[in-house]
Formats: structure tokens, C-alpha cells, sequence
């Protein structure tokens, strides 16, 4: 059996606006490891938007909606504003179904 790729944050830098790119799969034991690089990536930047890009989750699933409400903790505890950006049409329905479509803004995928 193939080992499993571990979940990465990767953060490119600038002024005002923290990207921070998602790679899948995520499971539950992932959470906490991926929060606590996120609070470094954000303890390390004064931008006051996070950008959280979701492209790799074309098959989002419950683990990775509770990874993403983890993000949007941290990154409010902090001050700052968090939006997804290249949310699927499963992942929307997902956030809605959960009652948390309210709580995520969606930035433009024109962001590239």
C-alpha cells in the first residue's frame, strides 16, 4: 500500500494579503498540525486578509469542512479576514449544508 501524501499549507507573501495554498487530502488527525502552521504563517505576516485556496478539494468531505472552520478560528482570533478562493460547486454545497455559508466570504478565482 502506497503511503499516504501528508496535507501541506504552502503561503505566498505580500503586503496585504496572506494566499494560503490547501493540497488534499486532509484527515482528522491532520487538523491540529496544519492549524498550528497555519497560526505560524499567520503570526509571521501583517496582512490583514488571508486568501485560502481550495482547487486541490474537487471531493470535499466533512473532515475538510472542519479543517476549514478551524482556519477561520484562527485566522479571526487574530484580526485578520479569511476568504476561499476556487471553492468547488460540492464544497459550497457542503458549507451550506453545514450551516457555515454565511461564515465563509468567497474571493473572486480571478485572483490567479
Amino acid at each position: 500500500m502506497a503511503a499516504r501524501a501528508r496535507p501541506t499549507l504552502g503561503a505566498p507573501r505580500s503586503s496585504d494579503t496572506l494566499v494560503v495554498i490547501v493540497k488534499a487530502p486532509i484527515l482528522r488527525t491532520d487538523i491540529k498540525g496544519l492549524c498550528t502552521r497555519l497560526c505560524g504563517l499567520l503570526d509571521g505576516s501583517d496582512a490583514p486578509r488571508v486568501v485560502c485556496d481550495v482547487a486541490a478539494f474537487a471531493d470535499p468531505d466533512a473532515v475538510t469542512i472542519d479543517a476549514l472552520a478551524q482556519f477561520q478560528l484562527a485566522v479571526r482570533r487574530r484580526g485578520k479576514s479569511i476568504e476561499l478562493r476556487n471553492a468547488s460547486p460540492r464544497m459550497r454545497g457542503l458549507l451550506a449544508l453545514m450551516g457555515l455559508s454565511e461564515v465563509f466570504v468567497f474571493a473572486s478565482d480571478e485572483m490567479r
